[in-house]
């Protein structure tokens, strides 16, 4: 685990050392994708034995301020270093929706929002209705 949140910093870091005019659509959408697939690693990494350790944090944000994604969370993983994470991973959604989605009109739908948090197999899988 201490690996990816390794790569987490380093991705932070490096995307964040370059200014919003010199990322093009292209290099947001792809460092969203990449940090989001290792926030979603950060989630996958613990077993899942009691479901009240875990709980289900909101990642992103769209351009009618909605949460991106959900994920479910174990309380070991969820820490400062994470939540700073996904913190950052929801302004640069925010600046990506701004910079090449900022006329778009808020007709979409708001995502379904998990109900729970239910241990199969090990892991923990969002409940939805």
């Amino acid at each position: 685990m201490k690996r990816i949140f390794t790569l987490l910093i380093v991705s932070l870091v490096i995307f964040a050392s370059c200014s919003d005019d010199e990322r093009t659509k292209e290099e947001y959408k792809a460092w969203l994708e990449e940090t989001y697939a290792e926030l979603k690693g950060v989630s996958e990494s613990v077993e899942c034995v009691n479901i009240e350790e875990w709980s289900i944090v909101e990642v992103g944000q769209n351009a009618c301020g909605h949460p991106l994604h959900y994920l479910p969370v174990h309380q070991s993983a969820n820490t400062i270093l994470f939540q700073k994470q996904v913190e950052g991973y929801t302004k640069t959604s925010i600046r990506y929706v701004e910079k090449w989605y900022a006329d778009v009109d808020c007709t979409q739908e708001t995502p379904i929002a998990p109900k729970g948090i239910e241990s199969v197999d090990g892991k923990a899988v969002l409940v939805y209705e």
